[in-house]
């Protein structure tokens, strides 16, 4: 049967996440756990994290050409704001030294 041979093939085998839709925007939680029951927090859920929003907004969404890895780093290294992002995030004299441990090692 082609629809029994499809199922049992990896190749076709998805994951799901759980979802949410608060006003207009898409809430997707990749984790193993579903934060909306492990934390109890109502403040970081969808509805709380935007319940101080106006109920209608406008939002912007741009496709950048970079890879995951210039992602990655951007968002791990918080002292490149002030100089890549001079005037709109920060000032270049707001830089100051950031200091950082690593609690692990890297794999």
């Amino acid at each position: 049967d082609v629809q029994e041979k499809a199922i049992k093939n990896t190749q076709s085998q998805v994951y799901s996440y759980p979802t949410a839709v608060e006003r207009n925007v898409l809430w997707v939680w990749p984790w193993l756990e579903d934060p909306l029951t492990v934390a109890g927090d109502e403040s970081v859920h969808p509805e709380g994290i935007m319940k101080d929003l106006p109920t209608s907004f406008a939002t912007y969404t741009r496709d950048v050409p970079y890879g995951w890895d210039s992602l990655v780093e951007n968002l791990i290294d918080p002292a490149h704001v002030p100089f890549a992002h001079h005037g709109m995030q920060g000032k270049r004299t707001d830089a100051i030294p950031i200091n950082m441990t690593m609690v692990g090692e890297t794999t």
